[in-house]
């Protein structure tokens, strides 16, 4: 008998699996979408057994995506973002207050979300809202309120807030070291060369690149590899805590993986670079104006 593939029965449990994919844990999801932790398993439970393949890999108290899930994940992501988009345009006329921020997916997973709550408490009454992108043209001409831009801070037609510079460094999970027979005092730049970087595709943001990176430590790669092919910078920081390679980190935004232990920093080999991350808006818009003046005080600046 062919299996029952209709849509229907499983769209709730889709929106159930693209929060707990993009959080890569079952009690956040459940904590965002006001449900408790064995609805969300159980959701995810349904919608496997419905499709017949496995979506998450369950290591002790870590979830990692499958090849399925990966797939499954950046189609949900892509319609539901449709879908919510079309919904704020339909619900324009109704009284509630907007504020939309702006950004590349792994700033606005690992540097705004956990300060979601103070920005609610700036703007008491308003629903704020994140638009995320991993394209800088997927929100050119958005509409958001704030933009966190990353770049050398030169939009004359904008207000600019300095959040912080970039300043690089490669992170890795000390199992890699240890597997490979280092400690990481010893470590120098070329030996990263025999060592698995994780590359990330940094497309149009014009991020410090592995290439750039051993460039500034003068150290040529034989055989540097190509980009990760899952998008997503958290993708990225998943396979590096697996200890499936090195990964370069954004040191403003990595702190949390370094403080529980997930991944350590190899001393000694950060890069700076002249650009960095800005939140922009109008110069018309008293509202981010608040807002952007306190994401540039939560970054020191």
């Amino acid at each position: 008998m062919r299996r029952d593939l209709s849509i229907q029965p499983v769209l709730n449990a889709l929106f159930v699996f693209e929060t707990a994919a993009r959080e890569l844990s079952f009690t956040r999801a459940a904590d965002i979408l006001g449900m408790a932790q064995p609805s969300v398993s159980r959701f995810i439970a349904n919608l496997e057994s419905h499709i017949g393949v496995a979506l998450f890999e369950r290591q002790h108290n870590r979830i990692t995506l499958t090849d399925a899930g990966v797939a499954l994940f950046k189609a949900t992501e892509l319609g539901l973002s449709h879908i919510r988009a079309v919904l704020d345009d339909l619900t324009q006329h109704t009284e509630t207050k907007r504020f939309s921020i702006a950004s590349s997916h792994g700033f606005a997973h690992m540097w705004v979300l956990p300060r979601i709550e103070g920005l609610r408490a700036l703007l008491p009454g308003w629903e704020i809202r994140l638009n995320t992108s991993d394209s800088p043209q997927g929100y050119e001409t958005d509409e958001a309120d704030l933009v966190i831009r990353f770049g050398s801070g030169n939009w004359p037609s904008l207000t600019t807030i300095p959040l912080f510079t970039e300043e690089v460094m490669p992170v890795c999970a000390p199992k890699l070291l240890e597997k490979h027979g280092h400690q990481p005092d010893d470590m120098r730049p070329e030996a990263l060369t025999d060592l698995p970087l994780l590359v990330q595709d940094h497309g149009e943001y014009g991020w410090l690149s592995w290439a750039d990176w051993l460039a500034a430590h003068d150290v040529k790669h034989p055989h540097l590899p190509g980009p990760h092919p899952v998008p997503g910078y958290h993708f990225i920081l998943q396979h590096a805590t697996e200890g499936k390679g090195v990964a370069l980190a954004w040191r403003h935004l990595i702190e949390p993986y370094l403080s529980n232990g997930w991944l350590i920093e190899l001393p000694d080999m950060r890069v700076h670079t002249k650009n960095g991350y800005y939140a922009t808006h109008t110069i018309d818009h008293p509202q981010s104006a608040i807002i952007g003046q306190w994401l540039g005080d939560c970054a020191g600046t």
